[in-house]
């Protein structure tokens, strides 16, 4: 399946990536392969593509991988262990509302 194009919202996140801010996708949930899972992954394509000294921390709590992140101590250790100083650190984090108390780490 193609997924639709989001060019309008990719160029919003692109033109506020370098700020400080805190970024929120938000939209329907469950909304198939042109919702926000896939507009974070067009972004996060785009900056590997155009930044050269980055370092880009995913994380899809949905993933059984990542299970053990639902908790907020070893959400927020996990991040700081994956911080590399002197790059353009960029952390993701897809369906971060499974993590509780999720804000205290971001």
């Amino acid at each position: 399946m193609e997924h639709l194009k989001r060019d309008s919202y990719l160029n919003q996140l692109i033109r506020f990536s370098k700020t400080q801010d805190i970024k929120v996708i938000t939209g329907v949930r469950r909304s198939g392969d042109n919702g926000k899972s896939v507009l974070l992954e067009m972004f996060k394509e785009y900056l590997l593509k155009h930044e050269d000294n980055i370092n880009i921390v995913s994380i899809n709590l949905q993933e059984l991988e990542y299970d053990c992140l639902l908790d907020y101590h070893f959400l927020h250790q996990y991040a700081m262990e994956h911080y590399v100083e002197g790059k353009y650190n960029v952390l993701m984090i897809d369906e971060i509302q499974l993590c509780s108390k999720f804000e205290l780490v971001i």
